[in-house]
């Protein structure tokens, strides 16, 4: 019995061995299949970490090949429009310097017809003295226009297809610092004349009269006659049919097409105008933009400007970049004293509303001014008589609508379904004259 019981006891024994050796063979198996089922979900996990890096970087590489894409092709707009730009300003040039010349062969005929008639009157008369008089003041203002004329030549040479803005204005300062403008004070035989006509005056005043009479209405005649023949002004309306740009309608919202439509002002004269007016005004003196080698001078008193720029120079410098450093402002010529008898200057004078009208237009061609927003009512309250030279009938009719009342750009642009650089244009010039009210 006590063997049956050891032999029991141990079968017993080796049944709980077995059993605690299956117990632990499972456990270590299960301890397996566990690590097993982790090192698949982390490579799982790895695998798809990986394909969504994968993914972001093909849609990276996507988007930027789609900005470059982008970017070429606002590159390829802007130089078509530079181009087509370029071959506006030389087209303008040539027909300025045919204008020019057919103006100087009028002014030597009409020279010629009047030193034939002061040939056949007597040396003695007064009404002889009186045509000398008006001869000398021709002469004068014919060397005015020669030299204005010889300025015109210059741009329109330096005007080629291959030439840039910056290197035509170069071109263009460096040759007129070699010309010398006329004085402001008359001439010692014009005064001289001047003393013979008021003897003339006095002595017989009906004499006079009859005197003159023929001799302005001979000077009125041609140049009624010369100014439709030639059409003067033909440059200017060329000019003001091509200050709007080539920009397409672009969208406002999208921050690409924003930059398109924002100008940047700096190095360009249209902040130096503005300031030049705003410190005329404060100081109530007159102040002169010096570093273009030529005349732009402000008076606050008349609130004018007197300049020795032609149409198509002044347009040449409103379009140009200027270095860092090369205009400044510094004191003008003319004090108040000097307007006691009037202006009396021969040369060009334009009302500051004017010149900051144009500047803002000529600038920006189409564009918006940096701090400026189109979605901001506004109504303009007036235009100048220079804006009758456009020969755009939308730009009159976004004029004529924007008076009446309070309006976006953007609504001016939908009531009318005209394009955006015109009404962006004239309300750049109306901003730069301070003609909007809102």
């Amino acid at each position: 019995k006590a063997a049956e019981e050891a032999k029991a006891a141990e079968e017993a024994k080796a049944a709980e061995e077995a059993k605690a050796a299956e117990e632990a063979k499972a456990a270590e198996e299960a301890k397996a299949a566990e690590e097993a089922k982790a090192a698949e979900e982390a490579k799982a996990a790895e695998e798809a970490k990986a394909a969504e890096e994968a993914k972001a970087a093909e849609e990276a590489k996507a988007a930027e090949e789609a900005k470059a894409a982008e970017e070429a092709k606002a590159a390829e707009e802007a130089k078509a429009a530079e181009e087509a730009k370029a071959a506006e300003e030389a087209k303008a040039a040539e027909e300025a310097k045919a204008a020019e010349e057919a103006k100087a062969a009028e002014e030597a005929k009409a020279a010629e017809e009047a030193k034939a008639d002061r040939n056949a009157e007597s040396k003695t008369s007064p009404k002889s003295k009186v045509a000398n008089l008006q001869l000398a003041m021709k002469k004068r203002a014919s060397q005015n226009q020669s030299q204005e004329s010889t300025i015109s030549q210059i741009v329109a040479q330096s005007k080629s297809s291959k030439a840039t803005v910056s290197s035509v204005r170069s071109e263009v300062i460096s040759k007129l610092a070699k010309h010398s403008f006329p004085p402001r004070r008359p001439k010692a035989d014009v005064i001289a004349n001047m003393g013979v006509l008021q003897s003339v005056v006095a002595t017989n005043t009906a004499t006079r009269a009859a005197a003159l009479s023929p001799i302005v209405e001979k000077k009125r005649k041609p140049a009624v006659k010369k100014q439709n023949k030639l059409g003067i002004g033909s440059s200017k309306a060329l000019i003001m049919t091509t200050v709007f740009g080539h920009l397409p309608e672009l969208d406002w919202t999208n921050e690409a097409d924003k930059r398109r439509l924002q100008i940047n002002p700096d190095g360009m004269l249209l902040p130096w105008i503005s300031r030049t007016v705003e410190q005329g005004r404060k100081e109530n003196t007159s102040f002169s933009i010096d570093g273009l080698h030529l005349r732009l001078e402000y008076l606050p008193w008349t609130d004018c400007f007197v300049t020795n720029l032609s149409e198509e120079v002044l347009y040449t410098v409103m379009t140009s970049r200027f270095g860092l450093g090369e205009l400044s402002i510094k004191f003008g010529d003319v004090i108040e004293d000097d307007l006691q008898d009037g202006l009396g200057f021969s040369e060009r004078i334009m009302t500051a509303e004017e010149l900051l009208w144009l500047a803002g237009l000529w600038t920006v061609q189409g564009r918006v001014l940096p701090g400026d927003d189109p979605t901001k009512a506004r109504r303009l309250k007036h235009a100048p008589d220079c804006m009758q030279d456009i020969a755009i009938p939308e730009v009159h009719a976004v004029i004529a609508l924007w008076q009446t009342r309070m309006m976006s750009a953007f609504e001016v642009v939908s009531e009318l379904n005209v394009p955006q650089r015109y009404v962006f244009g004239v309300m750049a010039a109306a901003t730069t004259a301070m003609q909007f009210e809102y």
